[in-house]
Formats: C-alpha cells, structure tokens, sequence
C-alpha cells in the first residue's frame, strides 16, 4: 500500500511540474505578443470586467461613449467577459483602421442566438468573406453608381410626391409618411413590389417584424449567448426555450426573404414584371440544363445571393432615410433662416410653376448643403456599425487584438468642433465657398469593405424629399393654447438608428398655388394597383408548406378520408346534372380556375347543364341555382331547412368566424337575428340614423371635390365612416386613414383567405385539428391564433368605446348605444347579461363588415354607368334640376318626387349587384326539388347576376335602363333578391338603400361623370366594368373624370363661404381607442 501511495505521489508530482511549465510558457508567450497595452478605460473588475461600464438602458450609446473620450482619449477600450471593445473618437484612427485597414478590420460580431436565428445571412451581419463579396457585387452592379440609380428616378418621384400628399392631408404624422414613402420606393426599386398605399402592406409589416425581432436577437440578452455549449441541449429541456424563440424568428427572417424573391419570380416568369433590383439579376443568371449538376448547384447559389442581397439592401433603406428626415424637420423649425434662405434659392432657380426635381441639382448649392447639414447634424447610425478584428493589430502604440469590436463615433466625427466649427448649429453654408468644411458623407455611409452599397440610392431620395417639401411647405415651431412657440429638443432613441423622438411642429403649405400642385399628384400619378394581394396568397402558401415527407403522409390520410367520405354506406341519391365526377376527387377539376370571376364559370354550367346543377368534390356537393323561382322554392319557402352556411374547420373552429357569421341557423342566431330586425327594420328604425347618413354622403362630396381622382379611396372612407358612426357613434376623418378601418379590412382579408374551398389542409383532414401546435403540418394553428386575435379585437374595441362614452353621457345615437339601453333599460348597463353582451358585440361588427363593401361596390357601379351612359346622367340631372332646385341639396324626403333617381338606384343594384353568387346556403336536411336530391350538407349557390341578367325577366340587361321599372315596362325590383334570401336576408338592407339613394342624388345633383381622355391624343377612354374574382364582386378601376356641376354647387356643398364647414373637418375619434389597439398587439 505504502508503494502504491508513494507511485501515486510521484506520478501527481510530475503532473503539477508539467503544468507548471506549460502555465509558465503561456504566460511568456502571451508577454512576448503583449508588450503593447489596450487603449486606455476604466478599470475592469474581476471576471466580469468592464460591464458596468457598458452603456446604460434609456441613455443613447453614443452619448455614453463619448464621456470616455473626455476620461480616456480619443480612442479608449473596455472589455467585458473576455470581449473587448474598442472606441474611436478620431476621424483619422477611423479612416486608418477601418478603411486602410479593412482587410484586417471588416468582420461583424455574431452570437451563438442571431446563428439560430439566421440573422448572419444578413449583409450586415455577415464576415467579410466570399458571400459578402458576391453580395455586394450584385448590388454594385444594380445601384452602384448614380447614372445606375437614375434608372430608377422615376420611382422617387412618383413617391415623394405620394408623401407631399399624405403630409398635405396629415401633417402631424411624419414619421408614419416617411415610412410608407421609404417603404414605397425601396419596395419598387428592389422587387418591383408596389405597396397599399393607404393601409397597412403585409410584406412591409413582415419585414418590419423580422427587423425588432433582429434587434432583440442582436441584444446581449440570452443564456446561450453566454453558455454556448446550450445549443446542444434538445427542443422542450427547461433552459432550452430560446430554441422556440429562435426557430419561429428563422421562419419569419426565411420568409421575408423568400415570398418577396418569389412574387419576382412568378411576375417574370408571366412576363408581368415591373423593372427592379431582382428582375433584372433573375433576366440575367443562366438557366442550367436539369442534369447538369454543378450548373443547378451555382444557380442555387446565385438565388440565394440574390435573395439575401435583396433582402439587406431593403432593410437598410427604410430607416436610413427617415432618421435623417426626421431631423431635417426638426432642423427647419429650429433654424427658419435656413429654410428662408433655401426657399429663395428654390424660386430663383426653379420658380413657382413647378417644384425641383433631379435635373435641377447642379443649379441648387445651397439645397445639396442642406442634404449635407442633415446628413452631418443628425447622422443616421451615430457608432456607424461594428466592426470585429479579424486578425490582431496594433495602432498608435496600442494593441488591437483579434476578435475585438470597434465602433467610429460617427457622431463625434460630425460634430467635432475642431473639423466643424459651432457643431450643433445647422448651417448648410458650412459646405460652400469661402468655408468648405469636409463632406461628411464619408463618414455616415460607413468605411472600406462595409460601405453601405446603397448609398446613392439614398441620397436621391433626401435630396428630392428636402427639395420639394422646402419648395411647397413652411415648417414652424408648434404653439400652445396662448400662442407661444413651443421649444423643441434633439432628443433621439437608442440602439444602432438614430432617430429624433417625437417634436411638437407646425407644417402648411406655403400657398394655394403649392397645395394645387401637390393635389394633381391623383391625376398625375393614379395610385397603383397594389400588389398585396399576390403577396398574401404566396405567403400564406410559405406558411402551409410543409416537409416533403409530412405532405405525402398528409395528402394519404386525406385521400383516405374522402374515400370514407364518399363511400359510406348511403342511400343512392339522384343529384341535379352536372360533370361526370373522377373517382374519390369527384369535380375538384371543375371548380373555378384563378382569375375567372366564380359567377361567370357557374354560368357555362347552366348552358351545359341547366337551371339547377351540381358538382361533388371529396362527398361535398355543390348546387348552383341560375333560375329565380328554384331559388325562391328553396331557399325562400324552404327557408327553415335551408338557412345554415358551408362550414370548415379552419374558419369557424380555429379562427372563429363562426361568431361573426353564424354558421347554424339555431338559437343563438334568431337571437342576434331579432336584435339587428329590432334595432334596424322595423317602422320606427329605419329613420333613426338619416340625419347620419345625411351628414357623411356631404362628407363624401367633398372628398370627391378634394381628391376626384381617387375614387375608390373616398368611397372607401365614406363606406367605413358610415358604419362606424351607425353602429358605434364613431367619426373618422375628413381625409385620414383610420386605425379602426384598417383593423376591420385587415379582419374581412383574412376571413376571405380562411374562407377559400380547400384551401387548408385541415379542411380536408378535419381530425388536424387535434394535433399539438408544432407537430409537422400544422402551421395553420398559429395563423388561425393571429387572425382570432384580430376578429376579437374586432367585436371588443370598438363595442368598449361605444360603451364607454354612453356611460360618461357623450355618446352618439348608434346601434351599439340604442342596443345598450333598450335591454338594460334604467337597471344600468352593470345588469347586462354575457349572452346580451356578446350579442351586441357581433351583430355590431358583422352590421360594419357586412356594410362597407356594399356600399363601394355600388356606387363605384354607379359611377361607371354615369361614365358609360351619359343619356342617363343627363336625364337624371334634369329631374334633379326640375323637382329640387339649385339652392340645395337632395334629401329624403324628396325620394318619392323623384322616379328616375328611383329607377337609376335600382339599376345600379342590378348591374352589378354586390355578391354575384349570394352568400353560400348550406342545407340542415336532405331535400328535393323537381326530382333531384339536394343532401344534407350541400353547399346552394343561387346566381344573384343571372336573376338580375336573365333577357327574359330583364329585356337588354346590358343596358343601363331606369326606366324599366316604370309604367308600362314594369320590370321587377332588383332589391327582391339583391339582399339575400329567407332567413338570411340582409338585415340592414333599409340602411344600405338609404344610403345608395342619399349618395346617388347628391352625387348627381352636384357632380358630372364623363369619358376620361387619352393623354396624348385626347380621344376619349371607353371605361370597362369588370368584375373581379371573389365572394364580392368588386369592380376594377376604369378611366373617368368627376367635375363639379359648376360654381354654385361647390359653394352648396363647402358651404355658403367655399370652404369646407368645421363640422366636417373633425379629428375623429382614433384617440380615444389607441390604448386598446396597443394592448393587444393589434396596432396597423
């Protein structure tokens, strides 16, 4: 024992001389690299260094930084955990290690979370390594160089003068205009992808959200980060939940740079495409044959480099822009001298009939300095982004070593005083004769290899937006209640982007003569078609996918179940003609192709097979009804079994729209049936909202007066104003987009997604449902969990607002208010049942969403007869002229002195009536009709166009004739079936009536509606109605011209001075519900 301890003790000897040697080598090793010290800083503490010395939360970084300038020099160090950082307050330590020295000095800092997540793929997160010089090559190519950028110089006009606009309409939300105006152009430029121009987009809105996830992901917050060796541990072990987090940030980073590669991709492949960034690099990469290997395996990395370079230089141009803007503003109220003197130079070199533009650049000094000065005064990323050391170095008697991060105080390189004397003053002449102090632009675009590519991009853009608001606005300090200006402060956020907290200002346009300038851009530039649309489906159909392997087990059970379905034993059913069905999938190739209106494919059926015919797909059979007295049969006389609506598992059990629509004709449905009835049909109920309606069809004429060439944009507004007001006693603004509008119309696109046949797997595989949220194939839970987080807030916020100002007594008469106190009576509203209550809330939000497409879709209708059938406008107008005079305006109680309006209102409802198909019947029970079996569950389509189309009932339906329904032709009302059927009509058919007809007199009391005329040869424009795919029949734009009558009609509808009354400018009410949209994460 005693050998075994003393071999024991020897072999533990030699183990501590041996590392005692090493430890002894290392450390003459490291001394003999480390004879030079870091730059100077604050004593570290043990361990953990210097991490009481990072920047604290709520203080700007740069701000921080520069208190170690004062302490330690122009360029200073901290560490902290092993890391070190390093600060340059020096431009020329700067340009010598960052630009001289690039090669050594261009890697980005990454940690073991933005790998998870995907984030290094970025550009600007990426090493300096062959990716990121294939990358930055393509973008060179594209936009590398202003003659390259002019290219696209037609865009930033359009746009800029888009912005001018907004902010002439809404000058109190810049920001907002300079993101959409970003978004805008960046989206044209980069993908060719034109954006909603008045709402929310849903590719800005993704990329919005895989940008603050990529800034929370960048943030030093997570375990991993600091124990790497985490990344091992399996998805679901505690600790392990940044996997989670990580996993759906991948998804969305993947996303937002795959959907918008494909929508290019599919519009080239159309030949559809509109000029851009990725277009033009997809014309160019070569096409491989299918087997060459390395061919498919470079055009696979082409795609990806495109795709990501795409991916990087459009998140790096939407706040680029808007921080230096912002500051721009803010610079003009403080310092008004230099916005005099801008002016002056504007009128001298461009004058008054015009505003600048890109040609007149060389001729304006003093506007390029001012581009500089806000460049300089508020420089966009204020520590520039880091740079990480990729091979150590020294500089100026210190050592820099590998795997350090340093960052150039831009800020300070822009604001030192000895490089721009009296730094914080905006003084553009800096930049001219005799001064002409250095142009910072080599210093805020970045240094070396990580210069920003998309620079001169940029810089048209604040060059042409500072132009042209100088040239058309004034920009003031705000004042206060007794007339003093308010001082404003340079108080910016922190992170990276260096944007100015909100300011309180003043903007105006500086005279008439700029206001109507800027108004012709509707005419000038129409607002285009946007592209949202496209890119929803191809995102949703990115969300759906699914692994390869998972489809084909999924698509099995789902061929499975519709073998069952079609083959369970049961009675053999004789259904009305139709296409001879394919085994299992029955008609599914029979149903209407994308692009093709679904009421014109159902009429070939009637041709082929008669009035009454039917599909089956999967044991789910269609009936199509083109003749009005089966339809009348059924789904009248037969009501009571005929009444439910098509129900999938994907709308109405995960998303819940069965609240909104009421699937079931059952209890709960005559319940909220009865509340709308008593509250909007009945004698004494119709009349309630007419002083209302009244006031929002004036509304609407001066939208029209004010804006004739966005039509759609006014209809829109008025639509969504009218409801609110009926149903919540809710305003909106004259002219500006409301919060609450686009909540609604983003809730009405998802139920129109959710609602398509087929469309989700687990309408096909119901038992899906079951299945946890996570599980191969199931990513529809999680949108169904989004999109019912918008339906409820939907039916809550709107409802509490009504509810909250009836209980403070300032509540406007409406349907929620009336609701309220017909069923709590004097108990108070604390007496209100949950069943009472829920009622509300939904008949409410249904009577809104139900109400708004109505109206657009008619009285755009009608302005396409008016265009189209001039007789009839001329007709009408007389009617107008002889029975109301020009002293005022139609109104109610005219209605019956006026025949002809009668007649154009219901031939405005035939022409295109607003759902071609009604709303789909689904049958409770089997039923029958001349013979045929219509089963249990068959979905009833009955063809509210043919009824209304139908040369039999209605002689020439093409024409747009109101006398038809007049003595001695007496064809019948078109308002009998327009409306629905049974015991699903339309309960707020008296509403939308009386609002056609409100809309419709004073439209043609006050307007004319003519041919538009070409541009070039003046020919007048022949104007199409097409209807548009979809449960509604939307109409296309078509050319017109909207006019005033005359004068006196303008006066009549401003009022008696001219202008628009105060009544009809309110601010609207979205102040009182931001909270609630915030709340709950539903803010557009």
């Amino acid at each position: 024992m005693a050998q075994l301890l003393s071999h024991d003790g020897f072999f533990f000897l030699l183990l501590i001389i041996t590392i005692s040697i090493l430890l002894t080598y290392r450390r003459f090793s490291r001394k003999t690299c480390r004879l030079l010290p870091l730059p100077p800083g604050p004593k570290p503490l043990p361990i953990v260094g210097n991490v009481m010395d990072l920047p604290p939360q709520q203080v700007p970084e740069f701000e921080h930084w520069l208190r170690h300038k004062e302490s330690y020099g122009p360029i200073s160090s901290v560490s902290a955990f092993g890391m070190t950082i390093i600060v340059l307050h020096d431009k020329q330590a700067a340009v010598d290690l960052l630009q001289k020295r690039s090669r050594a000095c261009s890697g980005r800092p990454g940690t073991e979370f933005t790998r998870l997540c995907g984030y290094t793929k970025w550009m600007v997160l990426q090493q300096d390594d062959e990716y990121l010089r294939r990358c930055r090559k393509l973008i060179h190519q594209q936009l590398g160089s202003r003659s390259a950028v002019a290219e696209f110089s037609h865009i930033q006009e359009e746009e800029v003068a888009r912005f001018l606009f907004r902010l002439l309409d809404r000058p109190e939300t810049l920001v907002r205009h300079l993101k959409t105006k970003a978004s805008a152009i960046i989206s044209k430029v980069v993908y060719g992808y034109v954006i909603e121009p008045h709402k929310p987009d849903p590719f800005v809105e993704l990329v919005e959200l895989n940008m603050a996830n990529a800034q929370k992901a960048t943030t030093p917050m997570w375990l991993i980060d600091a124990i790497p060796a985490f990344k091992h541990l399996p998805r679901g072990f505690p600790g392990a939940g940044f996997k989670d987090v990580a996993r759906g940030w991948s998804e969305i980073n993947q996303m937002s740079t795959e959907v918008p590669y494909e929508f290019v991709r599919r519009r080239v492949a159309s030949g559809s495409y509109r000029p851009s960034f990725v277009s033009r690099i997809i014309n160019q990469l070569p096409v491989g044959k299918d087997d060459d290997a390395d061919a498919a395996k470079r055009r696979s990395q082409d795609v990806n480099d495109v795709q990501w370079s795409a991916a990087m230089l459009y998140n790096g141009g939407l706040d680029t822009s808007v921080a230096i803007l912002s500051g721009f503003v803010l610079a003009m109220a403080t310092f008004p001298h230099v916005q005099i003197k801008a002016q002056e130079e504007i009128e001298r070199v461009v004058g008054t009939d015009r505003l600048p533009g890109f040609a007149d650049r060389a001729n304006l000094p003093y506007i390029d300095a001012i581009v500089q000065e806000a460049c300089r005064w508020n420089p966009t990323a204020p520590l520039g982004f880091p740079h990480m050391v990729s091979e150590e170095t020294s500089y100026n008697g210190y050592r820099i070593p590998k795997g350090a991060v340093i960052f150039a105080s831009i800020w300070w390189i822009c604001h030192d005083p000895d490089t721009y004397p009296d730094p914080d003053v905006f003084e553009p002449a800096r930049f001219l004769d005799p001064r002409n102090e250095p142009n910072p632009t080599g210093h805020i675009f970045g240094y070396g290899r990580r210069v920003c590519p998309g620079q001169h991009l940029v810089d048209c853009s604040i060059f042409l937006t500072i132009a042209q608001v100088l040239a058309a606005f004034n920009i003031r300090k705000a004042t206060d209640q007794l007339g003093r200006e308010i001082d404003i402060k340079m108080n910016t956020n922190t992170g990276l982007i260096n944007r100015p907290l909100d300011f309180p200002y003043k903007m105006a346009p500086r005279s008439d003569k700029y206001e109507a300038m800027i108004r012709r851009v509707e005419v000038d530039h129409p607002w285009d078609e946007t592209d949202a649309g496209l890119f929803t489906a191809l995102q949703e159909e990115a969300t759906s996918s699914m692994p390869y392997p998972t489809l084909i087990i999924l698509s099995l059970l789902a061929l499975v179940y519709s073998i069952y379905r079609c083959y369970i034993p049961r009675k053999k059913l004789l259904l009305p003609p139709g296409p001879k069905p394919w085994p299992v999938i029955g008609n599914i190739r029979d149903l209407p192709p994308k692009g093709t209106p679904e009421f014109q494919h159902w009429l070939r059926h009637k041709d082929l097979y008669g009035p009454i015919s039917s599909i089956t797909i999967m044991g789910q059979t269609i009936v199509a009804i083109h003749d009005r007295r089966i339809a009348s049969q059924l789904l009248e006389k037969q009501s009571l079994d005929s009444s439910d609506r098509p129900r999938t598992e994907f709308a109405f059990t995960l998303c819940g729209f069965d609240d909104f629509v009421s699937s079931r004709y059952d209890e709960g449905f005559r319940r909220r049936r009865r509340l709308l009835e008593l509250q909007l049909c009945t004698a004494s109920s119709r009349t309630q909202f007419n002083e209302a309606q009244a006031s929002e069809v004036r509304r609407l004429l001066i939208r029209m007066m004010d804006r004739p060439a966005a039509l759609t944009e006014c209809l829109r507004l008025t639509a969504g104003s009218i409801l609110l007001r009926l149903t919540y006693g809710y305003s909106i603004g004259m002219t500006k987009a409301d919060p609450l509008i686009d909540l609604m119309e983003r809730m009405a696109t998802n139920m129109s997604l959710a609602a398509v046949p087929l469309g989700w797997m687990v309408d096909a595989i119901p038992p899906l449902k079951y299945l946890p949220a996570g599980f191969p194939g199931t990513g529809f839970k999680e949108t169904a969990k989004k999109w019912k987080q918008v339906n409820q807030a939907v039916a809550d916020i709107p409802y509490l607002f009504a509810r909250r100002q009836l209980e403070m007594g300032s509540h406007q008469p409406s349907y929620v208010s009336k609701s309220l106190q017909d069923l709590v009576g004097d108990s108070g509203l604390s007496s209100l049942s949950d069943e009472d209550e829920h009622d509300i809330k939904y008949t409410a939000a249904i009577m809104f969403l139900g109400g708004t497409d109505t109206t657009v879709i008619t009285l755009k209708t009608f302005v396409w007869a008016m265009v189209t059938f001039p007789a009839v406008q001329r007709k009408a107008q007389l009617e107008l002229d002889t029975v109301v005079g020009p002293d005022r305006l139609p109104d109610l109680g005219d209605r019956g002195s006026l025949p002809y309006i009668e007649g154009v209102v219901k031939e405005t409802l035939r022409m295109s009536p607003v759902t071609p198909l009604g709303f789909a019947h689904a049958t409770s029970k089997n039923m029958s009709h001349d013979g045929y079996d219509i089963p249990k569950g068959a979905v009833v389509l009955p063809s509210i166009w043919w009824f209304l189309h139908d040369p039999e009932v209605y002689a020439e339906p093409a024409c747009f004739e109101p006398d038809r329904y007049r003595e001695p032709r007496k064809e019948p009302d078109p308002r009998s079936v327009v409306f629905g059927f049974g015991r699903r009509r339309c309960p707020g058919r008296y509403v939308a009536d009386t609002n056609v007809f409100l809309a419709v007199s004073q439209m043609l009391a006050t307007l004319s509606f003519n041919k538009a005329r070409g541009d070039e040869d003046g020919a007048e424009m022949e104007a199409e109605l097409k209807v548009l795919p979809g449960a509604l029949g939307h109409v296309a734009d078509f050319p017109y011209e909207i006019v005033p009558r005359s004068k006196k009609c303008v006066k009549l509808v401003r009022g008696g001075d001219g202008i628009n009354n105060k009544g009809f400018q309110d601010e609207g009410d979205s102040r009182f519900i931001q909270d609630d949209l915030t709340m709950r994460g539903v803010l557009p």
